[in-house]
């Protein structure tokens, strides 16, 4: 199965990381490989929940605080991560998260 990082979702990977790195470059290194280990291990089990937004699924990275929200396509042959979210960030079920 392959996994696609979404423009917004690298986006958000970069911006998790930037942030981090002001702070604490070791942990932004740390946070950041492990948000991209989590969302490739997407492509040998498929896990999480399904998502707050219609055709979406979450995956919660617990030991971050992260959660990454992706859809499946391609018949589930294709992963696509839409979005790395905060885990504490809040949002009314049924919309996406705001950018």
């Amino acid at each position: 199965m392959d996994v696609t990082w979404s423009p917004k979702a690298r986006l958000s990977h970069a911006r998790i990381y930037q942030y981090i790195f002001q702070t604490n470059p070791h942990e932004a290194m740390r946070v950041g490989r492990r948000i991209l280990e989590g969302g490739n291990a997407l492509a040998l089990t498929l896990t999480g929940r399904m998502g707050r937004t219609p055709r979406t699924y979450e995956k919660s990275l617990t030991d971050i605080n992260y959660i990454l929200q992706y859809r499946l396509r391609r018949g589930g042959q294709e992963v696509v991560i839409l979005d790395v979210i905060h885990s504490r960030r809040n949002w009314p079920a049924g919309e996406p998260p705001p950018a």
